[in-house]
């Protein structure tokens, strides 16, 4: 195994402090956005949330014989080749 020369040697120290005070704000933001994310689930209402996914549902596009065959296309066209 090659180990590689850290990207960060290349900064000072300043940089260094800076890039980990970064880090640890966004640990701490994450675990806000998740804190606020439970509090926002625990007052939902289910069965309203549910209910909005089903309205805004899109039925999935059909093509080729598959859709023929579930829109009944596939017993017409039997039909019609089976006609003298």
């Amino acid at each position: 195994m090659t180990s590689e020369p850290s990207p960060l040697k290349n900064w000072t120290p300043a940089e260094v402090a800076l890039g980990s005070r970064w880090v640890q704000a966004g640990r701490e933001a994450g675990q806000e956005m998740e804190h606020l994310r439970r509090e926002e689930l625990r007052r939902s209402d289910v069965d309203r949330a549910i209910a909005s996914v089903r309205a805004r549902r899109i039925p999935r596009p059909s093509a080729g014989a598959a859709a023929d065959f579930r829109a009944g296309g596939a017993t017409a066209m039997v039909q019609e080749s089976c006609r003298p």
